[in-house]
Formats: structure tokens, C-alpha cells, sequence
């Protein structure tokens, strides 16, 4: 669901940036098809009202690469610690400084070629609670 990711680039003079930064989330924005078939299809999208900086500011939030929670690459604990987020009207953005280490050597180098131009999160909710999901039928 995540948009734009990218490198930060570095000041003048400065070393190579190995700050990751990007959006999390995209609010109103359709994801890809959770599943499919002939009649159906499932996508989230996020409100936003859904999200707000003090429920993120109470959450234990890992940023990991490709879902795999052993490959941390930066983590906020509620509020603190290495990956920053911000909530706009845009969605939830974010920026961490990539550690030194093989996987964020391995996620600059993605995101600098361009191989990696988004991210995703987990999370979950309660599905078939009608205040948190809204369901509409595809035409």
C-alpha cells in the first residue's frame, strides 16, 4: 500500500545517505487484490481516522524486509527508537537511517536501483466488526 520509497540524499559534502524514507501507508488508496476470483475481489483501503500518531505512539512498530520479523531494519517502540513516522493527510510516512549490516546494505542497494519502489505493513483489525470494515460489492 506504501508509495514512493526511496533513499534520502545526502548534503553536500556530506557521506552517502543510508536514510530509507517513504509512506507506509497511502490513506484512501485502494491496495493490490488480496484475493480474486470471477465475482470478488478484497482490497483494503485506510481511512484516515483510522490511524492517528498516539495510537502509533503506543505501538511496538518493526520495519522489516519482506515481512521476515528476524530481518529488523529499524523499530519504534512506542515512540522511540530507530524508524520515525509522521501522519499527514497524504498517509503515514516514515524514515529510518539503514543499519550497517548485510540486510540494509541489501535495502539501500534495492531502493537506490529501483527495485524496491514501495513497501507494505501488517497489521490487523477485526474484520467482521461493521465499525471497523466497510464492505461494497463490485459491479
Amino acid at each position: 500500500m506504501g508509495a514512493d520509497i526511496h533513499v534520502r540524499e545526502a548534503a553536500e559534502g556530506a557521506a552517502e545517505s543510508r536514510t530509507i524514507a517513504g509512506y507506509a501507508i497511502l490513506f484512501n488508496t485502494p491496495s493490490a487484490p488480496l484475493w480474486a476470483d470471477d465475482e470478488s475481489e478484497a482490497r483494503e483501503v485506510i481511512a484516515p481516522k483510522a490511524i492517528t500518531k498516539e495510537l502509533l505512539d503506543g505501538c511496538d512498530i518493526k520495519f522489516t524486509m519482506y515481512h521476515n520479523r528476524q530481518i529488523i531494519l529499524a523499530r519504534s517502540n512506542k515512540g522511540t527508537g530507530t524508524l520515525t513516522y509522521s501522519v499527514d493527510e497524504k498517509g503515514v510516512a516514515f524514515e529510518f537511517e539503514a543499519p550497517k549490516t548485510a540486510h540494509g546494505d541489501e535495502a539501500l542497494e534495492l531502493v537506490r536501483r529501483g527495485d524496491l519502489t514501495g513497501c507494505s505493513f501488517m497489521f490487523s483489525t477485526r474484520y467482521y466488526d461493521d465499525a471497523c470494515v466497510e464492505r461494497t460489492a463490485k459491479v
